[in-house]
Parts: structure tokens; sequence; C-alpha cells
């Protein structure tokens, strides 16, 4: 996404990064980190991205999504088989039809929470900030001839445009750091 798009969109997405949430952060991840090497010590050997690597930044961006950490693997799961299908076109196709249906698994996990938020007010968490911002009319999205265009605007956001941005959102708050941790 580009500007002004994308700061627009991260100005929201930073209410969760604030000095004080990161200073939390800082020692929630501490915590992970000791937690998960107690796990792999006796062992004597780890297989670092698959005993670690995968593990932390998967937690912690369930617990910013507001998603049980507990479902971490089946996240991993779901954004793996969403970027393998990536530039697959042809019907019938594998590693499209994996993609589609990770898709649709955790959009229905998504949209359960969504529904959720909406209906108690929550907003403690990165779904329910967003949520709330796009059902105040801060955000909403327009898909015109150019593609999508994020603007401010009256209208709440879709869920489906929503949705598209949290699977965004889960990739990079996973993908980019595993990879940045390996």
């Amino acid at each position: 996404m580009d500007d002004p798009e994308h700061t627009r969109l991260r100005r929201l997405v930073n209410k969760g990064f604030t000095p004080r949430m990161v200073r939390k952060l800082t020692d929630h991840i501490r915590e992970l980190t000791v937690e998960l090497i107690d796990e792999v010590a006796d062992r004597g050997e780890v297989e670092f991205v698959r005993d670690f690597a995968i593990h932390v930044p998967l937690i912690v961006i369930a617990e910013l999504l507001g998603l049980d950490p507990g479902i971490r693997m089946q996240l991993y799961k779901w954004s793996e088989d969403m970027f393998a299908g990536d530039g697959h076109i042809e019907p019938g196709d594998p590693a499209l039809e994996r993609a589609a249906t990770a898709a649709a698994e955790l959009g229905g996990v998504l949209t359960e929470l969504i529904e959720r938020l909406r209906e108690d007010g929550s907003t403690d968490d990165l779904i329910g900030i967003l949520t709330q911002a796009y059902d105040d009319g801060a955000l909403a999205a327009d898909t015109g001839a150019g593609g999508a265009e994020i603007r401010l605007d009256d209208e709440p956001m879709s869920n489906d445009e929503l949705l598209m941005f949290l699977f965004i959102l889960l990739g990079a708050g996973n993908e980019t750091t595993r990879n940045a941790i390996s």
C-alpha cells in the first residue's frame, strides 16, 4: 500500500505500539523467549526456526490481534498456505486451493472476533482498534479502477476490507519477523 493510505492505516495501528505498549511488549517478549529456550534447553540441540523463530512472532501477533496464542501453529499454517498460493492462477492448482481454504478458515475466525468486538465495543487490541476506527468512519475503503484506496470518509470499512488488512498484518507480523529473527 502506498501513501497516503499507508500512513493513515499505520497511524491507527501505531496506537498499539505507543512507548508504554512497547515497554510492556518488551518484557513480555523477553519472558516468552526465556520460556521457549527453557522448553528446548534439555534437548541439547535446537532447530532454531521450527523451535524458536516461528513461535515468538506468532504468539505476539496473536496477542496483539486479540487471538488465543494457543492457535499459533494454525495461524502459521494459514499464513504459509496463503503465501504459497500467491502467483498461482490455474483453477484446480493445489497451492491455490490450499490458499483459498486457509483464507476462508482464517476469515471465519477473524469475522467471529470482529463481530464479538463490535457487540461489546472492545478496543484493547489491534482488531478492536481497527474495527472501532472503521465503524466510526475514521477510515473507509473505496475500490476504484486504480485499485483499493483507503480514504477518510463517513462509511465504515466492510468486513472483507478489514479482513484483507488483517491478513496482511498477520503475514507481516509473523513472516517478516520470523525471517529477521532467523
